[in-house]
């Protein structure tokens, strides 16, 4: 789902299990990390004020973020993260575990 998280269905299937299966209170840390290389762009700052009130402990750096209405720069991630060491813990945890990019050539 994260690489759709521009379009509008996929927000749409993520507000339908916020509200059917209450993801936002079983699984908010990875709902977290799925958009947080959005950060540039405004999904990034709905999705936080959306799970702001079940934030786990290491990503509760985030709630300012909340109030943002444009998308929010790599700067203040980067002081959010060394403001709180659990919240890079988890990202750098869970960008290790995805594979390589590959890169195909242009054809030419």
């Amino acid at each position: 789902v994260s690489l759709f998280l521009t379009l509008p269905c996929a927000q749409h299937c993520i507000e339908f299990l916020v509200r059917r299966y209450r993801a936002d209170v079983y699984i908010p840390g990875s709902l977290i990390l799925s958009c947080v290389h959005l950060h540039a762009n405004p999904i990034f700052p709905r999705m936080i004020f959306a799970l702001q009130r079940t934030l786990p402990k290491e990503y509760k750096g985030l709630a300012v973020v909340a109030k943002h209405q444009a998308g929010v720069p790599r700067s203040a991630i980067r002081e959010i993260c060394i403001r709180t060491p659990g919240m890079l813990d988890s990202v750098l945890k869970h960008y290790q575990h995805l594979p390589p990019r590959t890169v195909t050539p242009l054809q030419v």
